[in-house]
């Protein structure tokens, strides 16, 4: 499965490289590549077992990245990208011990972005969906009174699992499919600066093949980000 991720990535990459390399050389309107950093804050939302509302705390996270914005016009692109990004959440018992995830993606962005001209640089408009693929990740627990109530874990993503979080491994589902409003400005034609929201759609808690309570939770992610980059 993770070859068939990266031979799509690979293939979806090589295609806009062709047709912006197409288009430069046609003397068409110039297509270019970014890479780029930013943070992130994440956190899950949505609702438990007992279909009481998760109201979880934002977790910081990291992203970098690349892409290439392929021009449709003078004013709009359309613009595939690659990046890893640390996502998570964080929750706080009444005990005041903190729990939380720290989880890991690879990620397939694509964007349909409108840059219209304004002052000496345009701004950025742009929305599109994102495609999420689990890597890795990590669990902890913290307790600034309770020291025997820290703890840490795995996070293994899957589907689906024959029972639940067996251990110390939390589970959750390898997928994530979400859609993302950036707005933001660049500068000249190098540097941008960007803000973005993204908003999931696919619960990311897998299915428990022993009848698991948990099967009744919808759980998904969501984001606020800031991010900068250089256009070359």
């Amino acid at each position: 499965m993770k070859k068939s991720i990266i031979s799509l990535l690979t293939v979806t990459l090589f295609f806009c490289t062709t047709l912006s390399a197409q288009q430069n050389s046609n003397n068409q309107n110039k297509s270019t590549w970014s890479v780029y950093g930013g943070f992130n804050m994440n956190r899950f939302e949505g609702k438990n077992a007992s279909v009481n509302d998760i109201k979880n705390d934002f977790s910081q996270g990291e992203h970098i990245g690349f892409d290439v914005q392929v021009a449709m016009s003078s004013w709009f692109y359309l613009q595939p990208g690659l990046q890893l990004k640390q996502k998570g959440s964080q929750n706080t018992d009444a005990d005041f011990t903190k729990a939380t995830a720290y989880l890991y993606y690879a990620e397939v962005p694509l964007y349909f972005v409108a840059k219209p001209a304004a002052g000496r640089g345009h701004l950025i408009i742009g929305i599109g969906p994102v495609l999420s693929y689990g890597l890795f990740g990590r669990w902890t627990t913290e307790n600034p009174i309770n020291y025997q109530k820290n703890s840490n874990g795995k996070v293994k993503f899957a589907n689906s699992v024959n029972s639940e979080a067996a251990g110390n491994i939390l589970y959750v589902k390898t997928y994530d499919v979400s859609v993302s409003v950036i707005l933001g400005y660049q500068f000249g034609k190098s540097f941008f600066l960007q803000l973005n929201a993204d908003q999931g759609f696919i619960n990311t808690m897998p299915k428990f093949e022993n009848g698991s309570s948990s099967n009744a939770s919808d759980v998904k992610n969501m984001e606020f980000g800031i991010t900068g980059g250089f256009r070359f």
